[in-house]
């Protein structure tokens, strides 16, 4: 993922971009049951005095998505575990 947004990895293995580079950046897009829900590269970078950082991280080779932060600032999330039902809306 990372490499398809530009980012490169730094020694401490951080997927760092150019934060001159946000605006011209893709939108990375999650498909869920066959609705999209788009993320703007404005929410999976963060900066920081140190540089701009992609907010997706690369663990082993399993392809293993865990939605967290990045996805969260973009999208409510409701988890009802009595109907076994995950509800997501566009955070306003």
């Amino acid at each position: 993922m990372n490499t398809r947004i530009g980012a490169t990895t730094n020694q401490y293995g951080d997927a760092v971009v150019n934060c001159q580079n946000i605006q011209s950046m893709p939108d990375v897009t999650f498909t869920l049951n066959g609705k999209a829900f788009t993320i703007p590269a404005s929410a999976y970078v963060s900066k920081t005095s140190y540089g701009c950082f992609a907010g997706f991280e690369q663990e082993g080779t399993d392809q293993l998505w865990i939605l967290g932060d990045v996805f969260i600032r973009e999208y409510y999330a409701i988890f009802d575990v009595g109907t076994q039902y995950i509800g997501l809306a566009k955070s306003v």
